[in-house]
């Protein structure tokens, strides 16, 4: 699974809307709503924030997996 679309399943379990978890992370909602779109893959230290406010998600391996795959479409 996509590291955004792991995201967005890991806010709809804990029935967060965008705005509220953007506002958690310190973050625009527009961003947010282009990493769950997989538009944008974020630089780790805020992959590995989203990670520590869902720990009991693998976000962190969807995040690696979705890494190696953009880099070996380069």
């Amino acid at each position: 699974m996509k590291f955004g679309t792991a995201v967005r399943v890991a806010r709809n379990i804990e029935d967060i809307t965008q705005q509220e978890l953007a506002k958690q992370l310190k973050i625009s909602s527009t961003y947010l709503c282009d990493i769950e779109r997989n538009r944008n893959l974020p630089a780790y230290p805020l992959a590995w924030k989203i990670q520590q406010r869902f720990p009991k998600e693998k976000l962190i391996q969807a995040y690696q997996e979705t890494y190696r795959n953009t880099l070996s479409k380069l």
